[in-house]
């Protein structure tokens, strides 16, 4: 970028100043691989033009956030996991945990919080099960999904998670179990999921943020949850 300012104030949004360390750390550890000296840390005006037209919560082509927007596809480049004493699964570093809590036990807390807000309806509304088929429409990187580790192994249930920016997705599959099934979604509503194959489906403060053909959603909501299935919604009026 020519001009200083115009990159300082650009980098003052969290989202665009993690999309260009992702991007300066993976060329770095590109340099690396290649013996070669380590590229200077800039985005050019090719790339803050595609920001600029192409950045938005719901992209101007209709699919999902992409993990960056260098032209070449690079790995994204992930902060080491944090591990901490007596969590089965890992916890992504704070800059992967999308606005929540930087706070170890805080972000624990907060995602164990609203697992028992869901956990609490599915036993009021279908009992006691085994084998659920459980979807966490909008999972980032499994705050709350993460808390059904002890059904996963206890009970058989089938976790799926979904979401629209595929960072978050991207580390889920690089740091969870092979059993959780997780997938890049579209701001477009369509779920790859079959007819009447999921028995409860969550989303936390999803709704809030569907400006557009949330009546489609809950229709494409409906496709893939079995007949008496639970469909469990929250929002921010």
């Amino acid at each position: 970028m020519t001009n200083p300012l115009l990159r300082e104030i650009a980098l003052l949004l969290p989202p665009l100043r993690r999309l260009v360390a992702s991007r300066d750390a993976a060329l770095a550890e590109l340099a690396a691989l290649r013996g070669a000296p380590q590229a200077a840390t800039t985005v050019d005006a090719p790339t803050l033009t595609a920001i600029r037209a192409e950045y938005t919560v719901m992209p101007r082509f209709g699919y999902h956030q992409p993990l960056d927007y260098d032209p070449d596809s690079l790995p994204p480049h992930f902060d080491r996991v944090v591990q901490v004493p007596g969590e089965t699964l890992p916890l992504p570093a704070p800059a992967d945990r999308f606005g929540y809590p930087a706070d170890d036990a805080e972000y624990l807390r907060m995602g164990a919080l609203d697992a028992d807000i869901m956990r609490r309806q599915i036993e009021l509304h279908l009992g006691r099960r085994d084998g659920v088929a459980l979807l966490d429409f909008g999972c980032s990187s499994g705050r709350v999904l993460r808390h059904f580790e002890a059904e996963r192994q206890q009970r058989g249930w089938r976790l799926h998670g979904i979401d629209v920016q595929a960072r978050p997705i991207e580390w889920l599959r690089l740091h969870f179990p092979v059993e959780y099934v997780v997938s890049t979604g579209t701001v477009l509503p369509k779920l790859p999921f079959e007819d009447n194959s999921l028995d409860v489906i969550y989303g936390v403060s999803v709704f809030t943020h569907i400006k557009y053909l949330w009546d489609m959603w809950l229709l494409e909501l409906r496709r893939v949850l079995k007949p008496g299935g639970l469909l469990i919604q929250t929002i921010h009026t």
